[in-house]
């Protein structure tokens, strides 16, 4: 009965997150809504899959918004861009369609594969096919 039980525990710890540490991390600081406080973007892979969060900076202290959600080891990766102009890929709907950031913007990218850019515009976050 002991071997049982500790069988069990050992595979549900991987499934709960009770103390594992992420499995990865990336992150940035940038203003994306452009109120003068660098805001946090992580994309880290839990147990849950990956997940990009942005924690944008309030008087308060953070306003979390999870992004989008991925599958593990989906080998995408995070690239943050001070620019101002995000263009669509011409594949996308709207190709080519120049988009104006607030504050800079956020990409997800697989090398050699597609990539998605999201920016903030005060209700949310928009999401752009930058890649094919």
């Amino acid at each position: 009965m002991i071997t049982l039980g500790l069988a069990f525990t050992a595979l549900a710890a991987p499934w709960t997150g009770d103390g594992q540490p992420l499995k990865y991390v990336s992150s940035c600081e940038l203003d994306l809504d452009q109120n003068g406080a660098a805001d946090i973007v992580m994309l880290v892979e839990t147990v849950r899959g990956r997940e990009l969060v942005a924690l944008l900076t309030t008087d308060a202290g953070f306003d979390a918004h999870v992004i989008e959600r991925l599958p593990a080891s989906n080998g995408m990766h995070l690239r943050c861009s001070l620019e101002r102009t995000l263009v669509a890929s011409v594949a996308a709907d709207n190709g080519g369609e120049a988009h104006e950031t607030p504050g800079g913007y956020i990409e997800l990218f697989k090398p050699e594969s597609g990539s998605r850019s999201f920016y903030w515009r005060g209700d949310g976050f928009v999401t752009v096919v930058t890649g094919d």
